[in-house]
């Protein structure tokens, strides 16, 4: 399970690009984590588009409380805090 799970839940337009990119900064420069995942409906190009922004990579998908999900990882040495 992701670490920052129920997360895309509040960052999933472009205007919480910013506090997302914020939150992703604390987890890897305060709290030293090696890497973050995410996940959202195949049907949900807004949150895809911000995690990609975000540096975030495709990795497959899976299946959560009956619907497919699609589950993305972003690792620290992938991360920039640029986000448009």
């Amino acid at each position: 399970m992701p670490p920052f799970q129920g997360v895309t839940k509040y960052t999933t337009s472009s205007t919480h690009g910013k506090p997302a990119a914020g939150m992703l900064t604390i987890g890897f420069d305060r709290l030293g984590l090696p890497g973050v995942g995410s996940w959202t409906l195949p049907g949900n190009r807004a949150s895809q588009r911000v995690m990609e922004k975000l540096g975030f990579r495709y990795e497959t998908n899976f299946v959560f409380k009956g619907l497919e999900h699609r589950y993305y990882r972003l690792k620290r040495e992938w991360y920039t805090a640029s986000v448009d």
